[in-house]
Formats: structure tokens, C-alpha cells, sequence
């Protein structure tokens, strides 16, 4: 069902505003030659295309999001079981962007950040950065950090997603993600 674009650009405007964002720290695994092809176990080497071998660089990101803390059931039945007490569902309500060209903006080649300061970094700069949006999903060994703790993330059913799912001009912006405590 679309979502009317009255209602992302609202709770866009909420996030923008808000004093005290929540901040929270992705973190996830980078090939920087690509995924490998093959992994030599007994070295622990990986094998990219060229016959290179890299090992995966650690890398992490600061963005704004909103985070929904689930707590006890009130009733005997959860209506969905993956969902449980203590679990966070973290909410990016903005796109993230990897900064392809930093332009004259204080940002790095390859650095995440969220649609914010993204767009404020851009105010009155000669040349503006330019970046491409990237699915959280997507991210490898995704763990965050926020409230003091760390999360890994869960999976959730398809029932779920489909609750979750926002669709706006036939494209899926829904960006949550259900996370639990490491």
C-alpha cells in the first residue's frame, strides 16, 4: 500500500528537527577488491578475481534514526514470535549515502552518512559532494551500536516485512530493521 508522500515527508521533518537524535553507529564488513571468489581455509587467505588476496576491512558509520523498544506482551499471545521482549526496531527514516565525491564538503571517498548531513555539509560549498543511497539490508555483518549496547540484527518473516514494507512510486523505502542485544 503506498505510503502518501505527506506522511514520509513528515516524519522526514520530525528527524531533521529533533534535538537530541538517536545516533547509531553501524558497523559492518567492507571488500575492498570486491567479495572473494574463494577463501583459502588453512591460510586464511581470500582470493579475489585477479588471484589478490585482501582480507576484509571493518568499517562503521554515525547516522540518525528512530529507535522502538519492545517490550513485554501485555497478553498471553505475540501476534509475531520473532519479536521479543528487550528486541529494538531501529527505523532509518532517511536515506544513507556513500559519498562517491566528496566535492568540497568535509567528507571522505567511501564514507556513509545519513541524508542530514549529507545535506547540510552540501549548504554553501562551491562544489557539492555526490554520493549514492545504499540498503542498510545490504550491509555484511551488520552490527549496531546504540543505548549503551550492542545489537546484532534478527531476522524477521515475511508477515513482518509485509507490515513494515512503505512503498512510494512502486519502490520499497521501508529502512527497519529488527535488532536484538549482542
Amino acid at each position: 500500500m503506498p505510503v502518501p508522500i505527506g506522511k514520509l515527508a513528515q516524519k522526514a521533518a520530525k528527524l531533521r528537527t529533533k534535538r537530541n537524535p538517536t545516533m547509531v553507529t553501524l558497523h559492518w564488513t567492507e571488500w575492498p577488491n570486491g567479495k572473494p571468489d574463494v577463501q583459502d581455509d588453512t591460510a586464511g587467505n581470500y582470493t579475489i578475481g585477479t588471484g589478490e588476496t585482501k582480507l576484509p576491512e571493518d568499517a562503521s558509520a554515525a547516522v540518525r534514526a528512530f529507535v522502538h523498544f519492545v517490550s513485554p506482551a501485555t497478553s498471553t499471545h505475540r501476534v509475531h514470535s520473532e519479536v521479543e521482549a528487550g528486541d529494538a526496531i531501529v527505523d532509518f527514516a532517511l536515506d544513507l549515502i556513500r559519498v562517491t565525491d566528496p566535492g568540497d564538503a568535509a567528507f571522505t571517498e567511501d564514507q556513509v552518512v545519513d541524508q542530514v548531513a549529507f545535506s547540510q555539509a552540501n549548504l554553501g560549498v562551491e562544489e557539492s559532494a555526490t554520493g549514492e543511497t545504499i540498503d542498510v539490508n545490504s550491509l555484511e555483518n551488520l552490527w549496531l551500536e546504540f543505548g549503551g549496547h550492542q545489537w546484532v540484527q534478527k531476522e524477521a518473516g515475511q508477515e513482518l516485512h509485509a507490515i513494515w514494507d512503505t512503498t512510494y512510486g512502486g519502490f520499497n523505502i521501508n529502512r527497519a530493521v529488527l535488532v536484538t542485544r549482542k
